[in-house]
């Protein structure tokens, strides 16, 4: 609960210190946007103060803090509690609602998606504990992933120092939390330009946001992963919700500049993916430029400087820094290829045919219903003259990002992908999941005329029982993350299974220090879930190595191609072997002791005798 708090309350002090999206109003009026604003502002102050200014990163998480204190001082300095609508606000309301739901169940996160293991949290932890991003000895999965997912993770650790899975575990319900004050501020906003009483703006914002909640438009208010996926949803959301607002004249142009430029700076530092919306940008920017010619050239240049330039900054600093390792963090290195010419026109085909083809079926599959209610959202904005402009915008994003990914498959993520695919389902949720929630935002609005005449009592009713379904829904999602960890489904008993074998290996080592130097795990016919699970919960206790399935005619691309010569050579050279699952041909190479298969037991290579042994001391 700490965590959360703490993480809140940063990121509601560095709202402070930004400006509203409109001159005059309350100071409530524009908290949400601010605090979406202000998530993605930490992010940036952690990464320039550690890699610019060289700060350990709970130097600069510390700084960042502080600089948030600052903040709540200028918002209780500008009559910020004296506004009471702030008090049902998003931002204030669903926080506490989590508060209190961790306060009577609590929270025991436990990691189990591949990309949480050998990205996100072993990235995040190494980070916490080692004061910094990069180095030889921090390892993650792909060498060059920007960092800022890591660095809003590992915040709250940085802040109490130590790491626990679980204060990281709240970090994208205070992103998803942030995104809906943002959508209930612009809801707010767009309704009071249409003429409704500020009482039924904010009803028709909770009903939206509510509404948005309870069909999982953005997925689950706390989720339960910690993949990278929603924080890229959340600031793709934000950022065509930012567009809708200039479109609309609903907001001060250079100010909408300044928070578009901190979402795409801080969705870009979360994934390269988010430089896909840079282009669609420059179109809902020129768009307004156009629009607002009257207002003269050096306001137009400063929009679209605030807009543009911290992502600049971004990219050049990771650039600078060497961190940038080929195709995977930088587009531009996969340029010359393509200036060069394609891959063969049947290989392309192929390529084009497999992946849209899968891309289209799974679009097809998920929540087909509400990506048709979406789409009707979209039909109707695609003939608004004010709003074609976002429809477009996003258009262009969509041929951008795909076609990103299909030249990715093709030059970038290697012949295993080419052949397989890589995730086309992930990869297609963030867009689609942010047309989900566009989508719905805009057929709210153009659904006025016929709310209007609805019963006065129906808006009350409708954000009441959204809100008891919303807090139930809060409720099982911090229950399930708890409680996941004593189901019996096959990924969680890999995982309990691992982890033991971890634990056992480790009370060894701490007996037998040598024996951690090189710790083999044997999983025949694995993709190697193991390996990531054990290394993950080693925490640097001992060394994993990376091998752990073999065979003279390999059944899958895991498995290491090895005569019973070699692989005996291999195993008798490490320092401890695991034996999570032998078959008949490992069982036959091997020269193992008697009983030591019997039950779960750990083996010690002898290289006097030759066999492996299974002695009973830990």
């Amino acid at each position: 609960m700490l965590a959360l708090a703490a993480t809140m309350l940063t990121v509601i002090g560095l709202a402070g210190l930004l400006p509203g999206l409109a001159r005059g109003g309350r100071e409530g009026d524009w908290l949400g946007a601010r605090v979406f604003s202000g998530f993605c502002l930490l992010l940036l102050l952690v990464y320039f103060g550690h890699l610019v200014l060289g700060l350990t990163l709970p130097v600069a998480a510390g700084v960042s803090a502080g600089m948030a204190g600052l903040g709540l001082t200028r918002l209780v300095l500008r009559g910020f509690g004296k506004d009471r609508s702030i008090l049902v606000h998003p931002v204030v309301l669903m926080p506490l609602a989590g508060m209190v739901i961790l306060v009577i169940r609590g929270l025991d996160y436990q990691p189990l998606a591949w990309d949480e293991l050998t990205n996100w949290l072993a990235w995040t932890r190494q980070a916490a504990l080692k004061g910094r991003l990069l180095g030889d000895d921090i390892r993650h999965g792909v060498l060059g992933y920007t960092p800022g997912w890591t660095i809003a993770l590992a915040y709250p650790n940085l802040l109490f120092g130590g790491f626990i899975e679980s204060r990281s575990a709240m970090v994208p319900f205070v992103m998803h939390v942030a995104l809906c004050g943002l959508i209930h501020d612009i809801a707010m906003r767009l309704r009071l330009l249409l003429g409704v009483s500020r009482v039924s703006a904010r009803l028709g914002a909770w009903v939206l946001v509510l509404g948005l909640l309870g069909v999982e438009a953005m997925w689950r208010l706390a989720p339960t992963n910690l993949l990278i996926e929603k924080p890229q949803i959340y600031t793709l959301t934000a950022a065509l919700l930012l567009g809708l607002l200039i479109l609309e004249d609903a907001a001060d142009r250079m100010r909408a500049g300044l928070h578009l430029g901190l979402v795409i700076a801080g969705g870009y530092l979360i994934k390269v993916s988010m430089l896909a919306f840079v282009a669609p940008l420059l179109v809902l920017l020129g768009w307004a430029a156009l629009r607002s010619a009257g207002q003269g050239r050096s306001r137009i240049a400063v929009m679209f400087g605030l807009a543009l330039v911290p992502t600049i900054l971004v990219y050049g600093v990771w650039r600078s820094v060497g961190a940038v390792q080929g195709c995977m963090s930088d587009p531009l290195a996969l340029l010359p290829g393509l200036l060069a010419g394609g891959d063969g026109s049947v290989r392309m085909t192929d390529l084009f045919l497999r992946l849209f083809g899968t891309i289209l079926a799974y679009v097809a599959e998920f929540k087909l219903p509400l990506t048709l209610v979406a789409a009707g959202g979209v039909a109707v904005a695609a003939f608004n003259a004010r709003q074609r402009p976002l429809i477009i915008a996003f258009a262009l994003y969509l041929l951008l990002y795909f076609g990103a990914l299909y030249v990715y498959h093709l030059d970038c993520f290697g012949e295993f992908y080419f052949k397989n695919l890589n995730s086309p389902d992930r990869f297609t949720r963030v867009p689609l999941r942010t047309f989900h929630a566009a989508g719905l935002v805009l057929l709210f609005f153009a659904l006025h005329p016929v709310e209007v005449r609805l019963h006065r009592w129906t808006l009350p009713i409708l954000a009441a029982v959204l809100g008891v379904w919303g807090v139930y829904r809060l409720d099982m999602s911090i229950r399930s993350m708890t409680e996941r960890f004593e189901a019996a489904g096959e990924q969680v008993t890999t995982v309990r299974t691992m982890r033991g074998w971890t634990e056992a290996v480790a009370a060894r080592v701490l007996l037998h220090p040598e024996q951690g130097r090189d710790v083999q795990i044997i999983a025949q016919g694995s993709d190697g879930y193991e390996v990531m699970i054990m290394t993950y919960f080693a925490a640097g206790r001992f060394i994993v190595h990376g091998s752990h399935s073999f065979g003279e005619a390999p059944i899958n691309v895991w498995m290491s191609k090895a005569s019973p010569d070699t692989f005996r050579r291999r195993i008798m050279e490490s320092s401890l072997v695991v034996p999570v699952h032998l078959d008949t041909w490992a069982r036959q190479s091997l020269d193992i002791g008697a009983g030591c298969l019997d039950s779960p037991r750990l083996l010690v290579p002898d290289a006097v005798t030759g066999r492996m042994e299974c002695p009973q001391e830990p």
